[in-house]
C-alpha cells in the first residue's frame, strides 16, 4: 500500500475489521527505499505491451473459430461480433489483462470471458492483424 499510495494513485481496500484498518492506515507512513521501490515496480507493475494473439492460450474459450465467434451459440452478452462492430467504428478496448507464462500467455483469472470476447472481437475485425495491446503482469 505504500508503494502505491507513493506513486500517488488511490487505493481502495476491503477491511474487514479495526486491525486491518489500523495496519492500512500506518502503511502510508512507510517510506521506502528506492531499491525497494524498485524492487515492488519490477515484481508488481504490469506492463503494456503488443502480443500475438497466436500466444494466447484460448483453451478454455467456447469458441474454437471466427464462425463460432460470429454465431455466438452460447449467448455471450455482448457479443463478439457485436464488440467486432464497436472496433469497426473506432471504438477501442482497454488492453488485454495476460499473465505471461513458459507457453505464452493466458488471461489474467477473474478476466476470462471478458478477455475471450475482446479477442473473438479482434479476430473478427481485424482477421490480418495478430498484434493486440495487453497489459502483462507477472505470474501471480
Amino acid at each position: 500500500m505504500s508503494w502505491i499510495h507513493d506513486k500517488e494513485l488511490v487505493t481502495i481496500v476491503r477491511t474487514t475489521n479495526e486491525k486491518h484498518l489500523q495496519d492500512n492506515i500506518a502503511a502510508l507512513h512507510i517510506k521506502l527505499e528506492s531499491q525497494e521501490k524498485d524492487l515492488l515496480q519490477n515484481a508488481l507493475a504490469a506492463k503494456k505491451v503488443k502480443v500475438d494473439l497466436n500466444s494466447v492460450s484460448l483453451e478454455s474459450s467456447p469458441y474454437s473459430t471466427v464462425e463460432e465467434a460470429i454465431t455466438n451459440s452460447i449467448d455471450l452478452i455482448p457479443s463478439p461480433l457485436l464488440l467486432a462492430n464497436r472496433l469497426n467504428k473506432g471504438y477501442d478496448f482497454s488492453p488485454l489483462r495476460l499473465v505471461e507464462t513458459n507457453m505464452g500467455y493466458q488471461i489474467l483469472d477473474g478476466f476470462g470471458m471478458s478477455e475471450m470476447k475482446k479477442i473473438w472481437a479482434w479476430k473478427i475485425s481485424r482477421p490480418l492483424e495478430q498484434m493486440m495491446e495487453a497489459y502483462v503482469f507477472n505470474d501471480i
